[in-house]
């Protein structure tokens, strides 16, 4: 990770298109934050999912006990 970072400092413009403000980072750090934004984004699927299946299985068990 730390030779990507070392090797890809070139900078590169983003803009939104409805917005018209310009954001010049080097290729590495969008890179980065593009990683991290998808592990933050899986987490949350990952535990709703959980809680989710947790919910189901406590729902399944009321019925089963009546």
């Amino acid at each position: 990770i730390l030779s990507f970072g070392i090797s890809n400092k070139e900078i590169i413009s983003l803009s939104i298109w409805p917005l018209k403000y310009h954001l010049q980072i080097p290729i590495y750090l969008l890179i980065y934050i593009s990683i991290i934004i998808g592990i933050l984004i899986t987490i949350i699927f990952y535990f709703s999912k959980i809680e989710m299946n947790k919910s189901e299985n406590i729902i399944c068990a009321l019925d089963f006990n009546d």
